[in-house]
């Protein structure tokens, strides 16, 4: 601790870190917020079950809000991997419905597509010479 933050805790006292929400209450919060359902595909999730997920990375100074978290299943949270929120409904556009998450479940067999599609046009797309 530098003799700055020595004084300035004298003058404002001494700030408490605040308390971190624990995985199984981010669970139970988004559980209750989303109706249940994963975000993406729309599957009814138990409670305490599902992954935490962040819609934008953390390290981009988004933290861990109720605005930055979603509760995803297995599956879906596999298929975004490192993508934010905006790049994954970009990509999977035409499965997404406009609100989520969705009213009825979407099978990942759509998902499944439409990655095939994007892989095959990467693919071609490498192939091609310049």
């Amino acid at each position: 601790m530098t003799m700055f933050d020595q004084m300035a805790d004298e003058v404002f006292g001494v700030k408490e870190k605040p308390r971190r929400v624990s995985l199984k209450d981010w669970r139970v919060r988004l559980h209750t917020k989303q109706g249940g359902k994963c975000m993406y595909c729309g599957i009814k999730l138990r409670i305490g079950s599902g992954h935490v997920d962040v819609k934008r990375p953390v390290s981009n100074g988004d933290g861990e809000s109720s605005n930055n978290m979603q509760l995803l299943c297995g599956p879906c949270n596999t298929r975004k991997g490192a993508l934010t929120d905006r790049q994954f409904r970009s990509r999977f556009k035409s499965v997404l419905p406009a609100t989520l998450p969705p009213s009825r479940p979407i099978p990942l067999s759509r998902f499944e597509a439409v990655a095939k599609t994007v892989a095959t046009k990467r693919a071609k797309a490498a192939k091609k010479p310049t």
